[in-house]
């Protein structure tokens, strides 16, 4: 498995059209902010598919 790719705020700024070439080649990257990571920049799911067991963990019970 390949790493994640990482980039600082002026990396993916000057370099944003590579960026989104790597993303929409099926890759994930982070985007950092001095040295921290502050986003993730994944691949859209194709449309009309859903990651039923991601939305399953958002849904909350209703209290009552």
């Amino acid at each position: 498995m390949e790493a994640v790719r990482q980039y600082n705020v002026h990396e993916a700024k000057t370099h944003f059209s590579r960026v989104l070439e790597q993303v929409a080649a099926d890759e994930e990257v982070v985007i950092s902010k001095a040295g921290e990571p502050v986003a993730k920049l994944v691949p859209l799911a194709p449309q009309g598919e859903t990651d039923r067991p991601r939305l399953a963990a958002r849904v909350l019970p209703y209290p009552g």
